[in-house]
């Protein structure tokens, strides 16, 4: 929920619950642990760059930084030090996330055949939300060319509930040989109708395809590529209904919009190449008046106060190029899941659409790779 949750969430006093269980159950296995001593070397080089960055000594977006490091390490260490270590990880992570697919379906179905049980809530960002229970959420009525409500759930956005919904995916194809699994994760995903989490969706398949099908020596072989194959059409179909909307359609403005997220963001980093601006919001706000990009269809009213949603350049405007491409080094080497190259595309284009880079979920997995543990920690 720290990691994409919908914004009528208090952040601080659910960062603050979560640190304080996470050092209830850790009962001082954090002090015992020996083996984070690189993530202290990460911590201390956050914070020297930070107080070099004389002219941001802001204390509450700092505190919110460090809390989520610091969460993300607990949790790590509380798996590390466990009977299962890496496997009960991937474990609890995989039943989390079975439940979060079978979610996002109820909530299509319900928000697209039963909309009227929903009501109207505000968040904290000013906006509103329909939601059932505050667990089954959209936030708008009509949001493509098919007529179909996309389902929040328990995410701010279908393009955050997507991560969720292909790494589910993942875990059911490439670890648990799951095909009743991954076909919620299918359907999950393909609900969300997002173009992000589509194009991850086919990568998966691509990758799963010629690590497995193109190996299987079985009499199933041809089979199997045909059903892929069959899968693999619709997602293609409605990723190029997708792009069409975005570049011609009525979703065109999603496309602007990231488009200035980018370009304003790339302004500011080029200014704070060493550095960055640090963590503050209004700060990133103050600048990018000054700096945003000028060739763009936005009006003024829309440029104000706009968050950047590229999680990507977030991450370099806000600690530098040096820390950012470090950033996203241990986020490659990360341990927590095998196969490193398509755990980091997914990754990679996921912050690229989602500003999520300085999340718990996220930190966790680049926590995981400055620690050594064998699989099963035992």
């Amino acid at each position: 929920m720290l990691s994409g949750g919908q914004l009528f969430i208090n952040r601080p006093i659910l960062l603050s619950v979560l640190a304080i269980l996470a050092i209830t159950y850790a009962k001082g296995s954090l002090l015992k642990f020996k083996r984070i001593n690189s993530l202290f070397f990460i911590v201390l080089v956050i914070t020297i760059e930070w107080i070099l960055r004389i002219d941001d000594h802001i204390f509450m977006p700092i505190l919110i930084r460090y809390l989520n490091f610091f969460s993300a390490v607990i949790i790590l260490v509380i798996y590390l030090n466990s009977p299962g270590g890496i496997l009960l990880f991937r474990k609890d992570l995989y039943i989390i996330l079975f439940w979060i697919s079978l979610g996002a379906i109820i909530n299509f179905i319900i928000a697209n055949f039963f909309s009227s049980v929903f009501y109207t809530i505000n968040t904290t960002d000013g906006s509103s939300i329909n939601s059932l229970f505050y667990i089954f959420n959209y936030h708008e009525s009509v949001a493509n060319q098919y007529n179909l409500v996309r389902p929040d759930f328990v995410f701010y956005e279908p393009g955050v509930l997507q991560i969720y919904i292909n790494i589910f995916l993942y875990l059911s194809l490439f670890i648990y040989n799951n095909k009743k699994n991954s076909l919620i994760a299918l359907i999950s995903v393909f609900f969300t109708l997002s173009t992000t989490g589509i194009i991850i969706t086919l990568i998966i398949l691509i990758f799963f395809y010629f690590k497995f099908i193109i190996k299987n020596n079985s009499k199933f072989k041809i089979f199997n590529i045909i059903i892929l194959g069959l899968l693999i059409i619709p997602f293609f179909y409605l990723l190029s209904q997708n792009i069409g909307d975005k570049l011609n359609g009525e979703a065109i403005g999603s496309s602007i919009a990231r488009e200035y997220d980018f370009y304003t963001g790339l302004e500011i980093i080029k200014q704070y190449p060493i550095l960055g601006i640090g963590f503050d919001h209004a700060r990133y706000i103050s600048l990018s008046g000054v700096n945003y990009y000028s060739d763009t269809l936005l009006t003024g009213d829309s440029i104000e106060d706009r968050p950047s949603s590229n999680g990507l350049i977030n991450l370099f405007y806000s600690i530098g190029i040096f820390l950012g491409s470090l950033y996203l080094f241990l986020l490659y080497r990360q341990k927590l899941l095998p196969d490193k190259i398509l755990i980091f595309i997914i990754m990679l284009l996921s912050l690229f659409g989602e500003s999520l880079v300085f999340t718990p979920f996220f930190l966790l997995f680049v926590c995981s790779s400055s620690v050594i543990f064998r699989l099963n920690n035992q």
